[in-house]
């Protein structure tokens, strides 16, 4: 079985991957406790906080909830104005693994080098490491998208 799909990821696939990867990691994770718990406490103790304390407790809240969503997703619209990214890719998944190219370039990734793959509503995101991963969008991949779920959840599970 062989599944072939083109793909030109858009700044909205990749600020959605962006979030998901920076809010599922450990540090995005206690960002957003630290805001969280900055904005209860400041709710909590109102009435007896300083004018001060009260926009230290707020800016604490609104950094990791608004500022750091805000800056991951300039950073990514500011990586997809890399070379990288101008063309679109093509994939091929078989049985020996996944094939990406672009233009002149291809590389070949086997199954077992694949460390993880999460499957969204909207997109499949591909880890080869912690910090690497193809974004392949659910648009991009129809009508295929079920079905190349469903085929690398099976090659990953052997």
């Amino acid at each position: 079985m062989s599944i072939h799909i083109r793909v030109k990821v858009d700044s909205k696939s990749m600020g959605q991957f962006l979030l998901y990867h920076y809010y599922t990691s450990f540090s995005g994770f206690f960002s957003l406790l630290i805001s969280v718990a900055a904005i209860v406490y400041c709710i909590v103790q109102w009435s007896i906080l300083t004018s001060q304390g009260k926009v230290a407790l707020i800016l604490i809240g609104l950094m990791f909830t608004v500022a750091q969503p805000a800056m991951i997703l300039l950073r990514g619209a500011s990586q997809m104005k890399s070379s990288d990214f101008e063309d679109s890719y093509a994939y091929i998944f078989n049985d020996a693994g996944i094939n990406i190219s672009q233009g002149e370039k291809s590389q070949q990734f086997t199954w077992e080098s694949v460390e993880k793959i999460v499957c969204k509503k909207n997109a499949i995101y591909v880890y080869m490491s912690k910090v690497q991963a193809f974004v392949l969008p659910r648009e991009q991949c129809e009508p295929d998208f079920d079905k190349l779920v469903a085929y690398m959840k099976e090659k990953k599970k052997k």
